[in-house]
């Protein structure tokens, strides 16, 4: 099936753009196994390091075969914008090109080759510094991503003409900070002429950094972060045509007539729910998600999930008097069954049950010595009255037996030859035997230890079956050793016997007679049954010497065969300690890792990871190891650890178990649950999609409500877990999608949109933004003092030019959160207020007993602004589902539970607290008619 994808460039700027980038890169690897070709990508930062970075995706056992692959950056992919001697260059074209910078910001361009050290204007130097890598760059990822032959193109289709620029960056440091606004143009320059381009851009806060680390070293993040928002603020003016603005690149001007962004995604460290991500990377991870999302299948299969977005952000509907409402807020989350996790798993489990069992000694192992010494083949009992290797050695008589004596004058030396004779002929012919017979014993002791070892307990039996074998040996060996001392002593013995009867046959036969000839013939016929009986115990020695030493011999061929059994035992004990780390290791990363914004629905799963008995057949793996190994586990003995692992992960990947894992989808899964529990499965998505930002309206509009859109990304069309979302999602803006990913669910939801003074925490950035211009003059955090100088001249502002009164807001809403309350001492109100009130008093600040005039001095006191932004941090830290059940309460019993009236309803009505009366009367219409 071909997949149809966006034309999509992502563009990452800094060390926060880089590290998303490779988890959009990671998501489009683990999902498709291969890069698109309609897919590029683009790291650009001043730290040189960048291209070094990497992180690892696990898909040992998925479809695509890569095996703990590191995703990175190719050569292509990576730009270093750092600047060597930019002082110098700087001072030759200050007038020019570089009339921009701020005279107070050029002291810090002098270690711009190793970093933009958190000041904005060294990223923006690099940028201008290297235009032309950049733009060259940009223009050939460019035309790859646009010259795709579709019909070449049989897995990959690209949607349309279109095309999506994606840039990722953070506002807090200096190279993201300070490059994003002259890229996007830059970007813009080389697609001129181009139809239906869009530009996405994913800013990231500075409050994950400062809740990561503080001190000295984040000094320059929120008040970089405030100049980087009054910028863009600026560049996202409707009249942006109008402000006479321009890039100047080396003599090429780029006018600037369009807003950078189509939409901006402004990403805090805390979602809507209250939730905190507290590390960058776990944002760069959710930020990568969010980008695959938009130009995967899910977004195809929408037209694009950005256009109902930039369609309300055109609308202008949710602009606060005038300013433009373009902040947008981006969160993502995802129910991901991981059956490749399950598989490595249960995968790496079968291994260690079968190592478990190749090392365990079975019932099978006890006849296995006796099996081959008796076995037809080999044959070299030589114990309890057998004699089988010895007699396969050499024969126990002679061929030639000593002749009939004739001469006896010579006789001793006839003796002599004969038996020198038999010696060398017995010696030649023992030497050529035992030579055959223990290549054949020795193959046969290969054969059977390979035979032995691949089968179920190859490992122990095979240990038994040497030992065994060891000790049967030398028992052999004993025995010949006791006999062979025996003929030794009787070959001395004949030795003896047959110089005494020759010495008697020589004596008779000196002056022969014929009485002495039955003497004579008699001795003759004891000497030759000496000689015969001499020349069996000679080969009855040589039988047993060259048996002794085929025994010694084999016993060091096993001693061998023991060092190695005891190699691959410890090479596969040491495996089994590998995998179960792993599995230890993985099973702990599911149950304990708390994700932000993923829910591991393969949780439910794991309990199924343990193989069970006839899971995996061992004569299975040795046929798969016979493929491309000559001696079976014996060849472990010559094979790394690695290597070993990787035969038995041959097999076991291949189980039918391990596919199943494999191949199981979201739907599989659901199907097995209950409808309460895939209902609180896709509630728990919801709830994690929650965007990453906050905001309010500051108190300059009542009742504001942002537009929230949903793109559910699900499996197939007709998924069962369609319904589940049903009554969860009461929002008609919400899209289901096929995405053909059969172990995912994406929920992916955008928040449009807000000025950006209405961002939290935007206001604490611009307070720490002019208390160090307060103190110090050294540093200017705008991008460009010429564009600075239009914003002073126009009283340009990121807040509105009035404010509504909102007064009747605070005052309820103060109630609400405890801010303002009845005295039950004194019977007056009185107001918290860090800035007015009495610090020994906890900061309260005292009214009037009555209500009426408790509001007029709460107004004319100016406690609201305080209000406002005591209620914003407090809702920031609740989160906006506990901020919104407080509103629901308000609305549902403000009078009785909220109000804290000190006048009865009987009383009320008395003229003389009309002005009361007239208050609460428009407290609860408020609360009834305006309160969200």
């Amino acid at each position: 099936m071909a997949h149809i994808l966006k034309r999509s460039l992502f563009i990452g700027l800094g060390g926060t753009g880089a590290q998303a980038l490779l988890h959009t890169k990671k998501r489009f690897l683990d999902t498709y196994g291969e890069l698109p070709p309609m897919i590029g990508f683009l790291a650009i930062d001043t730290d040189i390091s960048t291209g070094e970075k990497s992180i690892t995706r696990d898909c040992i056992l998925d479809k695509h075969k890569v095996r703990d692959s590191k995703v990175s950056f190719t050569p292509s992919e990576i730009i270093h914008i750092g600047v060597q001697e930019a002082a110098s260059s700087y001072e030759k074209n200050r007038d020019t090109i570089f009339d921009w910078m701020p005279q107070e910001n050029e002291y810090a361009l002098k270690n711009l080759w190793q970093g933009a050290g958190q000041v904005r204007t060294n990223g923006r130097f690099g940028t201008y510094f290297n235009q032309n890598n950049i733009m060259n760059a940009v223009q050939n990822k460019i035309n790859d991503i646009r010259n795709i032959d579709i019909a070449n193109q049989n897995t990959f289709i690209p949607k349309d003409s279109g095309i999506e620029i994606n840039f990722v960056f953070s506002i807090a440091g200096g190279t993201g900070s300070g490059t994003f606004i002259d890229i996007v143009y830059l970007v813009k320059h080389a697609l001129a002429g181009v139809n239906n381009v869009k530009s996405i851009g994913f800013a990231v806060l500075p409050d994950v950094f400062n809740a990561m680390q503080q001190g000295i070293s984040m000094a320059n993040t929120r008040p970089n972060s405030y100049g980087a928002l009054v910028d863009l603020d600026f560049l996202m003016s409707k009249n942006v045509e109008h402000l006479g603005l321009s890039i100047n690149l080396n003599q090429q001007l780029i006018d600037i007539k369009e807003n950078p962004f189509d939409i901006l995604f402004t990403i805090g460290n805390k979602n809507t729910s209250g939730a905190v991500i507290d590390h960058i990377s776990d944002i760069s991870e959710q930020i990568g998600l969010a980008m695959f999302t938009g130009a995967s299948e899910l977004s195809a299969n929408v037209n694009s999930v950005y256009d109902n977005v930039i369609t309300v952000l055109v609308g202008g509907q949710l602009d606060i008097l005038n300013k433009r409402a373009w902040a947008c807020g981006m969160g993502v989350s995802e129910l991901y069954y991981d059956g490749n996790g399950l598989a490595n798993i249960y995968a790496r489990r079968v291994a260690h049950s079968m190592i478990n069992n190749l090392l365990t000694q079975g019932v099978g192992a006890q006849p296995l010595a006796n099996n081959f010494i008796d076995s037809p083949e080999v044959n070299i009992r030589e114990n309890n009255g057998s004699d089988n290797l010895i007699n396969a050695l050499l024969s126990k008589t002679p061929q030639n037996q000593f002749p009939y004596i004739n001469d006896v004058s010579d006789i001793l030396n006839q003796i002599n030859a004969y038996l020198l004779s038999i010696d060398k002929t017995s010696q030649a012919n023992v030497d050529e035997n035992s030579e055959v017979k223990y290549n054949n014993v020795s193959k046969e002791l290969k054969s059977f230890i390979v035979k032995v070892l691949d089968d179920n307990n190859g490992i122990g039996n095979t240990e038994h079956f040497l030992e065994d074998l060891k000790q049967q040996l030398n028992i052999f060996f004993n025995e010949m050793d006791d006999e062979e001392g025996i003929f030794l002593n009787n070959k001395n013995n004949n030795d003896q016997a047959i110089k005494s009867e020759v010495e008697s046959l020589q004596a008779l036969s000196k002056g022969f007679s014929f009485l002495k000839k039955s003497s004579i013939n008699d001795s003759k016929e004891s000497l030759n049954d000496l000689v015969n009986n001499q020349s069996i115990t000679i080969n009855e020695i040589k039988r047993r010497t060259s048996a002794k030493q085929f025994i010694t011999k084999l016993i060091g061929e096993v001693n061998d065969y023991q060092k190695t059994i005891s190699t691959i035992k410890n090479k596969l004990e040491r495996i089994q300690q590998t995998i179960q780390s792993y599995v230890n290791n993985a099973i702990n990363s599911t149950n304990e890792r708390q994700k932000t914004f993923v829910i591991d629905l393969h949780k439910l799963d794991l309990n199924k990871t343990y193989p069970k008995e006839g899971d995996y057949l061992m004569v299975d793996f040795i046929n798969v190891l016979n493929k491309s190994l000559d001696n079976g586990i014996l060849d472990f003995d010559t094979l790394k650890d690695e290597n070993i692992e990787r035969k038995f992960w041959k097999y076991t990947k291949e189980l039918p178990k391990s596919k199943e894992f494999v191949n199981k989808s979201i739907d599989d899964v659901l199907r097995g649950l209950s409808e309460e529990e895939t209902k609180a499965i896709a509630n728990q998505l919801i709830t994690k999609s929650h965007a990453l930002w906050q905001h309010s309206s500051k108190g300059y509009a009542i009742g504001q409500e942002l537009f929230d859109y949903f793109v559910i990304g699900l499996p197939t069309s007709n998924s069962t877990f369609k319904k589940s979302f049903a009554t969860l999602v009461q929002n008609q803006n919400i899209e289901y999608v096929s995405t053909g990913i059969h172990n995912k669910v994406i929920c992916y939801r955008m928040e449009a949109a807000s000025p950006i003074f209405g961002v939290l925490d935007v206001e604490g950035y611009c307070r720490d933004h002019d208390r160090v211009k307060e103190n110090s003059n050294s540093m200017i955090y705008n991008i460009d003092k010429n564009w600075l100088t239009k914003m002073q001249r126009s009283n340009f502002s990121i807040w509105p030019a009035k404010k509504e009164d909102n007064s009747l807001q605070a005052w309820v809403l103060a109630f609400g959160y405890d801010l303002v309350r009845l005295d039950s001492d004194t019977k007056k109100y009185k107001v918290y207020s860090r800035e007015q009130g009495n610090p020994l008093r906890n900061y309260w600040y005292e009214l009037s007993e009555y209500r009426d005039e408790s509001f007029d001095l709460f107004k004319r006191g100016k406690f609201i602004d305080e209000i406002i932004t005591g209620i914003n941090e407090i809702r920031q830290k609740d989160g906006e589902v506990k901020s919104n059940e407080l509103i629901s309460k308000m609305k549902q019993d403000y009078l009785a539970n909220y109000a804290q009236i000190n006048v009865s309803m009987e009383d009320i009505e008395k003229p003389i607290y009309s002005k009361i009366k007239d208050l609460v009367i428009r407290e609860i219409d408020f609360v009834t008619k305006e309160l969200k």
